[in-house]
Parts: C-alpha cells; structure tokens; sequence
C-alpha cells in the first residue's frame, strides 16, 4: 500500500527527470570510465573531477586516482546518510536493436547500462515522506493525495495514520531525456527503497508493475520496456504481445563491449513514430516488408548475443541501421557517427534512443577497440558511453 502511494507521486517527479540541473554535467564518458573501474558511490563524483581534471579519460587513469584517493582518503561522501538508510538503486538501460518498432509488435533486444540511479530510505522526525535529489536542487514533500481521488486521499490518511516517516534521498548517474530509462530507474529506485525499508518483501514482478504506473504518468502510453529491465538489471528479449508484454532473459556468455554516442540533436520519439506510421499509410506492403525484416534481425542478434558472435551483431546492426535509415529514423549527424565509428574499428553501429536521432551505438572486439572508438567521437565532439556486457550464469531471473 505505501508503495503504491508512492507509485501516485510520479506525476510531480516527471518534470524532475525530464529537466533537472544541467549545471556542472560531468561528460558521459567520464562517469561509464569510473562504472567500469568499479568506483564505490562515495568517491564517484570526486574521482570524476581528478579524472577530468587529469585531461586523461581512461579506465588505466580512473584505477590509477581510485587507488590514491582509498589511499589518502581525500575524498569524502558527497551525500550525508543517516546510518539507518536503507540502500537501493534502479539500473540504467540501452535500447540495442528494434527499439523503434516495439509500438508495431516487433521485438526488441535491450541492455542495462553500468549507470544507475541510487536511493536511500531513512527514518525522519517530521510527518510523512520527503524526496531530495540533491544533484537537481530538489527538496519536497510527496502527497500521495489527488485532488478528485478518493483513493489517494485514503493513501494519505494511512501514511499519516501509521505515522510512516521518511526521507528518501537519490542519486542519479543517469542523465535525462536521453533514452537511458532514467524515470524508469528513478521510480524502482524509490520503489525498491520503500519495500526495503518497510520489509515489504515486493517480487521483481510487483515492482515493475508499480513502475510501470509511474511510466504511464511520465510517458502517457510506454512500452513496458523500461520498468521491466531497469527492475531486473539484465538483457532481455522483449515484444509487446496482444496479452501483455512477452519477454525472454538472453544469456550473455563472454563479454561485450558496446559504446554510446550521443548526437547534439534531439527529435521527439512520438514524431519519429508518426512519421513511420504515415509511409506505413502510404506504402504498407512495402513498410510492412521492413518492420519484418527488423524483427527477424532483432531474433538473429539475440541468438548471436547468446553465442557470442561479435562479427554477427556488427552485421546484424549495420543491416537493421540501413532499415531504419530507410524509413528516414536517422539524422545526419547520426550517419556521421556510424561512419566514424566503423572507420575507428567497430564491428557495426546503429541509431537508437528512445528520441529519433538521438543516440548511436557501436559493438566493438575489445576494450582497446572501445577507448579507440570512444575517443574518436570525443575528438568531433560528441559525448560518449561506455557498456560493457559481462558473462553471467546466474542471470536467470525471471520476472513473476
């Protein structure tokens, strides 16, 4: 029941994800470094400033000021938590391959990625719930209640009543209105606080549901994508069926290194879906044709991804790339980073994002291959994100 009020404030937070503070945005590319070096939370954002400030943005540099800073113990917790805060976070997620056709009934092959958004639950001396976000300069009351909704002031009435007192603080990492689920992370955050916190004991299906509701109220009509991976944290094989979402866990059996690109253009995804929509109109046997063809790439990357057929995605993501190329999906300057990465050595690169023409991203051999690529786009000045893969057998978890 606390969670589900909670589930009511959504509508207040949409502007939080959507806006923020854009003040002081370390670059992309910095943050995945520190996630790839494995940085605890305490010392992230302090790290990130040496590393930046060291003009070397490399995972060698990032391990290398890590060190120092356990060492001589200069860097300090930039958020003060109560000792009884209770932890939890909401995964980050990139959309690889079929993203744009889910809305169609076509499957899509989606990924976390190594950012999250982090959320503390404490015990407080006033009455009800408060949110701070102290990354965007928020301070707030949640009220569960709605004006016209009976139900929601009854949620007030036992919030008040049971004299459930907290402060729920959050740290994003990931950045907004970028496509990388940051409100699908900021809602499980809380949520998974909440439960936590009141020993709710919610299944990954119960907290993916409530996200799910708070997706509706920051994107009117989602997919279910987002809540889903983000609750879960690994990749997945998704289509929206006729009875619900269908989903299958894809098994990652070596590593795999993928590198966003994010363009300085930004088109509304509803526009993008629009616009396929009218050549469906005009030409449907023949957008039909295409959107078939995209699924079945989207079924051949999942199996390649399950073997760890590297050369095979690349393939896979060149050909769905030309696909949507023709469905007039891409920008210019997403066809400039398609082309500078494969030139730097990627395997493939596709547009992707939730907003049309937003992000790109590039599979790439190694490590090596990634910072070679990674720097490539940093030197036209395009901002970047690495996402590595890792084996993991014990990633079969299913989602009531």
């Amino acid at each position: 029941m606390v969670a589900v009020g909670l589930a009511q404030n959504f509508a207040a937070l949409k502007a939080l994800v959507t806006k923020g503070i854009q003040a002081g945005h370390m670059t992309l590319h910095t943050r995945s470094v520190m996630a790839l070096a494995s940085t605890k939370l305490e010392l992230f954002d302090a790290v990130v400033k040496a590393v930046m400030a060291s003009g070397e943005i490399k995972l060698w540099q990032a391990e290398q000021l890590l060190a120092k800073a356990h060492a001589k113990r200069w860097v300090t917790c930039p958020l003060e938590l109560p000792t009884a805060a209770v932890a939890s976070n909401g995964y980050g997620k990139l959309l690889w391959v079929g993203e744009h056709m889910m809305v169609y009934g076509s499957h899509a092959l989606t990924v976390p990625i190594p950012l999250a958004v982090h959320a503390w639950v404490s015990p407080s001396q006033r009455l009800g719930a408060y949110l701070t976000i102290p990354a965007w300069g928020v301070k707030q009351r949640l009220h569960p209640w709605v004006e016209g909704h009976s139900i929601g002031k009854c949620l007030q009435l036992i919030w008040e009543r049971l004299e459930l007192n907290v402060v729920i603080t959050v740290n994003p990492e990931i950045p907004q209105v970028m496509g990388l689920g940051s409100s699908a992370a900021l809602a499980v955050a809380i949520i998974c606080g909440i439960s936590n916190y009141f020993g709710l004991c919610l299944a990954h299906g119960a907290i993916s549901a409530l996200a799910f509701e708070a997706e509706k109220v920051a994107h009117r009509m989602p997919s279910g994508v987002d809540n889903v991976l983000v609750t879960i944290g690994l990749p997945i094989l998704f289509r929206c069926g006729s009875n619900g979402p269908e989903l299958r866990l894809v098994l990652v059996v070596g590593p795999v290194l993928l590198v966003a690109g994010m363009s300085h253009r930004e088109s509304l995804m509803a526009a993008t879906v629009g616009q396929v929509r009218k050549q469906g109109e005009r030409n449907p046997a023949l957008v039909n044709c295409l959107f078939d063809k995209i699924n079945h790439i989207v079924l051949r990357a999942a199996e390649a991804l399950s073997h760890h057929d590297l050369a095979t995605l690349g393939e896979l993501m060149d050909l769905n790339h030309g696909l949507l190329h023709a469905l007039h999906v891409s920008t210019a300057e997403i066809e400039q980073l398609v082309h500078l990465v494969c030139e730097h050595g990627a395997l493939g690169a596709k547009v992707t994002g939730s907003r049309g023409g937003c992000l790109m991203v590039a599979v790439c051999t190694d490590s090596q291959a990634a910072n070679q690529v990674a720097v490539a786009m940093q030197s036209h000045g395009f901002k970047t994100l690495l996402t590595p893969l890792q084996a993991d057998e014990a990633s079969k978890v299913l989602v009531p």
